[in-house]
C-alpha cells in the first residue's frame, strides 16, 4: 500500500515539474513553432512558384505556335466551366460572402454564434 502511494506521488511530482518547466519555456516553444511554420510556408511558396513556372514552360515552350497561347487557356476555361456546370451546378461566386451569410444567419451546418463557428 505504501509502495503504491509512493509511485502515485512520484508520478504527480514528475507531471507537475514537467508542466512547470513547459510553462517556463512557453515563449521559446512558440518562437520555435513560429520559425518552423514560417520556414514551411516559405518552402511551400517557392515550390508553388517553381511548379507553375515549369508548367508554363511546358505549355508554352519558346518558339511555339501562337495558337497555343490562345487555345490552351480557352480550352482550360471551357473544361472547368463544363465540370462546374455538370458536377457543381449550385456553385456561385467566390464563397466568402456565402460563408459570411451562413454564419450571420445561423443557418446551414453552422448553427450557433459566429464565435463558435470561427473556433472550429
Amino acid at each position: 500500500m505504501k509502495c503504491m502511494e509512493t509511485l502515485e506521488t512520484r508520478k504527480r511530482t514528475k507531471n507537475i515539474s514537467w508542466r512547470t518547466s513547459l510553462q517556463q519555456r512557453e515563449e521559446q516553444i512558440f518562437l520555435l513553432l513560429t520559425l518552423a511554420i514560417g520556414a514551411l510556408t516559405g518552402l511551400t511558396v517557392v515550390a508553388f512558384i517553381l511548379l507553375t513556372e515549369r508548367l508554363g514552360m511546358r505549355l508554352y515552350p519558346v518558339g511555339s505556335a501562337a495558337w497555343r497561347r490562345v487555345l490552351i487557356p480557352i480550352g482550360g476555361s471551357l473544361g472547368i466551366g463544363y465540370l462546374l456546370f455538370r458536377y457543381f451546378p449550385d456553385a456561385r461566386g467566390s464563397g466568402v460572402p456565402q460563408t459570411k451569410a451562413a454564419l450571420f444567419a445561423q443557418t446551414g451546418p453552422w448553427r450557433g454564434t459566429q464565435r463558435e463557428a470561427t473556433e472550429l
